[in-house]
């Protein structure tokens, strides 16, 4: 069809008109005698009048020449207000231009055509409603025919909601089952399962894995001085600025325990390790919060840092939490409110096998006293 305006866009079911065409197609005798014509025309009207979805006929040159009466049900207009009402009268804005589209490709190439539209009912409301069009070859007219859908569209859209927000949820609980509550830091068990796959990763490519052990000292007569609220917030500062002070998207910072928390930084030697705690306690240091419980009377961090390269069976994950939990203890025996770095302990190999396989560890920086 050539020529035609911005149509009506009405929506088709999905087996009405190909239907209603096969059979009576079957029922017509195989040469109509043309005295039964107005009786085969009485026929198509009234079974098209009888169905609940809207139909309209055009012509050839795409003027609307019939329309049912179940527009009335349908769009609240009668007939005769449905052939002479404009398509942008009817179309949702939006929705003109996609109308108009495929109601030009509908001709001999494109006999059929079908979209979902919004149309405007007499009261104002839109209603979504499902659109077949047809090309009648016999005159190069065209039928639509329209189908509310308005129920099931909305259904749709609540399932979809529905879906969203349980996505939302159970994204949210997925969170909330690797943060720890307090802090917002990653918790133990997500930490323990990154340790093992970064521990793998570092044994594949013969690459450094560093671990900070940190400890905030003093921190039960903190408590029992100002509190367990205040504690707590202490507490969250304190991971805030630990966790400010990472700068790779692998590095994690997790809290393993109480007022304990264990930075693990891949690809990460043991210098680096150590730089990066020092650079942690100076943070902690600079927030300046009060704490007459301790001898420097204000809070203070003390850390403990390791790395290893894996090889083989000489070292696993936990002999760098051993190593950076025993440099902890030693920085906290020492005084607190320093970092001291810890040797991974290959204990059942001798200096000869480690000169002889793979396996050896990172050398440590200098075991000599930070300046506090």
């Amino acid at each position: 069809m050539t020529g035609k305006d911005t149509a009506l866009a009405l929506s088709a079911p999905a087996l009405a008109v190909p239907a209603i065409t096969e059979w009576t197609a079957s029922l017509a005798p195989a040469r109509p005698d043309p005295s039964a014509r107005g009786m085969t025309d009485d026929f198509y009207r009234t079974m098209l009048e009888a169905i609940d979805d809207m139909v309209i006929r055009y012509d050839a040159k795409s003027r609307r020449i019939y329309a049912s009466p179940s527009f009335a049900n349908g769009l609240g207009y009668t007939p005769d207000e449905m052939l002479t009402l404009q398509a942008n009268e009817l179309i949702h804005p939006d929705d003109v231009r996609l109308a108009e589209a495929n109601f030009r490709r509908l001709g001999p190439d494109h006999p059929k055509v079908q979209i979902t539209l919004r149309l405007r009912r007499k009261d104002g409301r839109f209603i979504w409603v499902e659109n077949r069009y047809y090309h009648l070859p016999t005159d190069d007219g065209a039928m639509v025919i329209t189908r509310d859908i308005t129920a099931s569209k909305l259904a749709e859209e609540a399932l979809a909601s529905s879906n969203g927000k349980l996505e939302a949820a159970n994204l949210l609980l997925r969170q909330q089952a690797q943060v720890d509550a307090l802090t917002s830091l990653a918790n133990r068990r997500v930490f323990e399962e990154r340790l093992m796959e970064e521990h793998g990763a570092a044994f594949c490519n013969a690459t450094p894995l560093g671990l900070i052990m940190v400890d905030v000292d003093y921190f039960k007569p903190y408590n029992d001085l100002y509190g367990h609220q205040a504690g707590d917030e202490a507490l969250r500062r304190v991971s805030r600025t630990l966790q400010q002070a990472l700068r790779r998207s692998r590095d994690l910072a997790a809290r393993y325990g109480g007022e304990e928390i264990v930075i693990l930084l891949p690809g990460s030697d043991a210098h680096g390790a150590f730089v990066m705690a020092e650079r942690m306690r100076e943070a902690v240091m600079s927030l300046n919060i009060e704490h007459f419980g301790s001898p420097l009377g204000y809070l203070t961090i003390s850390s403990g840092a390791s790395a290893m390269i894996p090889r083989h069976d000489q070292s696993r994950p936990s002999d760098l939490i051993a190593a950076a939990d025993r440099a902890l203890y030693a920085a906290k025996a020492e005084g607190r409110n320093r970092v001291r770095a810890g040797v991974v302990e290959a204990e059942a190999f001798s200096d000869a096998r480690q000169r002889s396989e793979p396996g050896r560890l990172i050398p440590t920086p200098s075991q000599t006293k930070m300046p506090v």
